[in-house]
């Protein structure tokens, strides 16, 4: 099961209201009692499911994480790909609500193309939103051929980005690429040392 290691850093309230919500579900239909709850989550965590989530606040990183893996845990059966799964359809969620003008640029930059220099201009667009979700960390496309198949994205400075996120963030970039190429592109991610996570965006050439 594990419990992510996290340093101090706070994530917008729009990116952890969701996961709030569905803790509180699993409590509201039965599917994992309070005194379970209380087991996995820390006080802090807790009086979050008594309060409003503000979309504009920030809350604590810590409690997004430990929320995350007990969601992993109950619905998602210990699977990762619970966890990037939740990614790509907060993804699609924000493309349908037109909520982030990054989110529409990039659709409109790169959308049924296979440019990969299209491609990264319309990824640094949607790297421009990382500063308001997450209160650390630097998101930045690496330099490199424009042609490249392949696209990196580094995160540095990344002690306080927790397994959760960066499994959830995955699935987010992973369904953002989708939507803005012909061929869905391969997503995967690493940490390579605590303070760095790497992200890779292979782009399919062949033709069916």
């Amino acid at each position: 099961m594990g419990v992510s290691t996290t340093r101090r850093g706070r994530i917008k309230g729009a990116a952890i209201a969701e996961v709030v919500r569905d803790v509180e579900h699993l409590l509201e239909t039965g599917r994992i009692d309070r005194e379970q709850v209380e087991l996995r989550l820390e006080p802090a965590d807790l009086a979050l499911l008594e309060q409003e989530i503000q979309p504009a606040l920030w809350y604590d990183n810590g409690s997004h994480a430990r929320m995350t893996e007990l969601l992993r845990d109950v619905e998602g059966g210990g699977r990762d790909a619970y966890v990037a799964g939740r990614g790509a359809a907060t993804a699609e969620r924000l493309l349908e609500s037109g909520l982030y003008q990054q989110l529409q640029l990039a659709s409109g930059e790169a959308a049924a193309t296979d440019d990969p220099a299209a491609l990264r201009r319309a990824i640094r667009l949607l790297l421009s939103l990382s500063g308001a979700m997450y209160e650390f960390g630097s998101w930045k496309l690496r330099p490199g051929d424009e042609s490249s198949d392949v696209l990196l994205i580094d995160v540095l400075d990344a002690g306080a980005l927790s397994e959760m996120n960066r499994l959830t963030a995955e699935g987010f970039i992973r369904r953002i690429a989708e939507r803005l190429q012909r061929r869905p592109p391969q997503v995967d991610s690493e940490r390579v040392s605590p303070d760095h996570v790497v992200y890779r965006i292979r782009l399919d050439r062949q033709r069916g």
